[in-house]
């Protein structure tokens, strides 16, 4: 998970709250993963075993729906330094 970054989860949050798609159509592969997954058994003779398909967005709790109460404390002020 760490490979792929915060972005790329935070762009999949936004989409699915945006209504562009469901939550459940990640829980699916894509047909162009389907098609990949289609190796030559000459090359890969036990076939594809590489990365396991993943809904990335219900195997991460640690993404958050709403900001997190830390994150709207108000800032504190800094004392003002004398310019000379």
């Amino acid at each position: 998970m760490e490979l792929l970054g915060a972005g790329l989860l935070k762009t999949l949050r936004r989409a699915v709250n945006d209504g562009r798609f469901p939550l459940s159509c990640l829980d699916e592969p894509s047909a162009g993963w389907k098609t990949n997954l289609k190796t030559d058994r000459r090359t890969f003779p036990h076939g594809y075993q590489g990365i396991q398909h993943k809904n990335l967005l219900r195997d991460d709790p640690s993404i958050e729906a709403s900001p997190s109460p830390r994150d709207l404390a108000p800032a504190q002020e800094q004392p003002a330094r004398p310019i000379f």
